[in-house]
């Protein structure tokens, strides 16, 4: 089991609390991976929401509600209780929207009385705080290797001398090494997670090119330059946002 975060908020000490804190509750969710990722999920209008991939599960925080300590311990402990929901069975919309809201409010007051915050994270070892995902992934594009981290995975094929990127299994983004060309693709999942590995590639190989979303819609942008996003777009020369 292993506990990531991502994304824009780089203090993670309440993420890795909180989850300690549940995973005493529900012992069980320490069998999974989990990534807590912090993203604008304010055109969404939610504090955050979860997901389950197989074996782990992705969370999304709202990085608008970070500074709110009540807020942020709240909506990190209603996501993991989603979590366990999954584990258990719990499919009823509903009833998990009602549990996880009690039981928000009742573990917040056990999690503010100080004890699961004064337990140092390295009691147990199977936890570990991980932000090394995304730069991992683009270690391996451009050292031209293989490489597989929890629901990313590269590719590199000697004969077209190419580098691919998959998320969940689904192809989002090919680099041409020997024309650095970059091909993105959503694969029709337009989600944070797939926009925050996109922005992370481009920052690596096609350096101040990034996808942005406005009015639910995905954009690129580099230097003033913006164009619509779309699936099987290719960057040719980020310097003057050349795309084909």
């Amino acid at each position: 089991m292993t506990l990531y975060t991502s994304g824009e908020y780089i203090d993670s000490e309440i993420a890795l609390r909180s989850h300690y804190f549940i995973t005493n509750k529900y012992p069980l969710l320490r069998k999974y991976d989990v990534e807590v990722n912090y993203c604008d999920l304010s055109e969404d209008n939610v504090k955050g929401w979860q997901e389950k991939n197989g074996d782990e599960f992705l969370i999304h925080i709202d990085t608008n509600i970070v500074k709110d300590y009540q807020e942020h311990v709240k909506t990190l402990l209603h996501e993991f209780i989603h979590c366990c929901q999954d584990i258990r069975g719990v499919t009823n919309n509903e009833e998990r929207e009602d549990e996880a809201y009690k039981l928000e409010e009742l573990y917040f007051n056990e999690f503010n009385r100080g004890e699961p915050l004064n337990c140092p994270y390295s009691v147990d070892k199977h936890f570990h705080y991980m932000r090394k995902l995304e730069r991992q992934m683009n270690r391996a594009v451009t050292n031209k290797i293989n490489w597989c981290g929890s629901n990313t995975q590269v590719t590199f094929n000697e004969n077209t001398n190419c580098s691919q990127v998959r998320l969940h299994g689904h192809l989002i983004a090919t680099f041409d090494h020997s024309t650095q060309a970059l091909k993105l693709d959503s694969c029709g999942y337009e989600t944070v997670t797939t926009k925050s590995r996109l922005n992370a590639l481009l920052e690596e190989v096609k350096y101040g090119a990034k996808v942005f979303q406005k009015n639910w819609n995905w954009f690129v942008s580099y230097q003033g330059q913006t164009q619509s996003f779309w699936d099987g777009m290719i960057l040719l020369d980020a310097d003057s946002l050349q795309i084909a």
